[in-house]
């Protein structure tokens, strides 16, 4: 299939996240160089895009040289799905450099990060009320474990860490595990400090989540602390997104991604919705496992139940949803919805936001 792609906007490597936009109707062209230690043990590249805003499409070409990448007149693989984007490349020795073109049908914002199967993901917690925590969507093979990282501001200290994983195929597991060290940590199946895989008895389910309470003997803390997460595709293979964060920090909505959450009874969890340049409705939508709940939006500030904290709500019932108009008065073009998912009893759903 064609392109029309001319320079390389940046060079880019392994582990290391990218933050990038690329203007509505160009492209932006990253080349990675497969070469090392790591190219003589990982034989595929993981390419994941995660967007503040907007739809990028991915489109991947492997070549001998820099020269037969540029000018890039043709692609090898593509991936157009809505929100955010994972893409496995297979690579051989003979072409280890990779050509990604990242195409903008709207202006979007976005994190890039290359990673292989041995890579420690690092994942972006948040910093409660400025950033939300950003979800990351991943691939792992039957039976392969993916791995991933995280640290949490200062501030995280006396607030309970969250974790949770929501798939997309497959039913990935969760383990996790807490260092100080400097050695990195990988957890599995048979040795972590907390996992979510099924215990005999216990109900199946296929959305992990785990909570670390302040009081929790296996917490640590401190500047040089770090909480390492595997995730492994269980039997099948699995594409998943997993996020980390503490206490009330919000969580980013990839439009498009489903994000799971649950809850207790009283409980209420937080997310952001970016709006950057539509003049589409945009529609927020709850699917509820378990429970009762109720949405609530409102414009750059911490939605809530109180009639000054929302201007949007849904009713209660087993599937929520909102849907706010773009000639609705409140309505923006750049800014972050609020959303609050309030559960008046226990419960568990997903929450994906999009537009319309």
């Amino acid at each position: 299939a064609k392109l029309n792609v001319t320079r390389v906007t940046q060079e880019v490597t392994l582990d290391t996240p990218v933050h990038a936009s690329t203007v509505q109707g160009h492209t932006s062209t990253f080349l990675y160089r497969h070469a090392g230690a790591r190219a003589e043990t990982d034989r595929s590249v993981t390419i994941s895009i995660t967007p503040t805003f907007g739809d990028p499409d991915l489109y991947v070409s492997t070549c001998a040289t820099a020269e037969q990448c540029l000018p890039l007149a043709y692609y090898d693989l593509v991936e157009r799905s809505p929100g955010d984007d994972v893409m496995v490349v297979p690579m051989v020795p003979s072409k280890p450099l990779v050509a990604i073109v990242v195409e903008a049908a709207d202006t979007t914002e976005y994190t890039m990060l290359l990673s292989t199967a041995s890579s420690i993901v690092p994942l972006e917690p948040g910093d409660q009320p400025r950033r939300p925590a950003v979800p990351r969507r991943y691939e792992a093979g039957a039976d392969e474990y993916r791995y991933f990282s995280v640290r949490f501001p200062a501030a995280a200290h006396d607030q309970p860490l969250h974790f949770a994983v929501t798939p997309l195929t497959g039913d990935p597991d969760l383990y996790l595990a807490a260092s100080s060290q400097d050695t990195p940590v990988r957890p599995d199946k048979t040795d972590s400090t907390w996992s979510s895989a099924e215990q005999e008895g216990q109900p199946q389910h296929r959305y992990e989540h785990l909570t670390v309470a302040t009081s929790d003997r296996g917490r640590c803390s401190g500047s040089g602390c770090t909480y390492y997460l595997s995730v492994q595709a269980d039997h099948a293979p699995s594409t998943f997104s997993v996020v980390a964060w503490a206490g009330d920090t919000a969580v980013q909505l990839v439009e498009g991604g489903r994000q799971a959450g649950e809850l207790p009874a009283g409980g209420t969890r937080y997310y952001v919705a970016h709006v950057a340049g539509s003049h589409s409705d945009l529609s927020i939508v709850a699917d509820m496992a378990s429970g009762a709940a109720r949405l609530y939006a409102r414009v750059g500030k911490k939605a809530g139940p109180q009639p000054e904290e929302h201007s949007w709500s849904s009713d209660t019932g087993s599937d929520l949803g909102i849907e706010i108009r773009h000639d609705d008065a409140e309505f923006c073009t750049n800014c972050e919805i609020h959303v609050a998912v309030a559960c008046e009893a226990a419960c568990s759903y997903t929450l994906v936001s999009g537009a319309n």
